[in-house]
């Protein structure tokens, strides 16, 4: 296997990991909210 394809293709899950992240914390905050009004 190419190493720099391993590469993209790991940064590129490592990116998908933190857009999931970062999306999940935000919907949570915004039932949060959701919840308190």
């Amino acid at each position: 296997m190419n190493q720099s394809l391993l590469d993209s293709a790991a940064l590129l899950l490592f990116s998908m990991g933190i857009s999931l992240v970062l999306a999940t914390l935000y919907i949570r905050e915004r039932m949060k909210s959701k919840e308190n009004n």
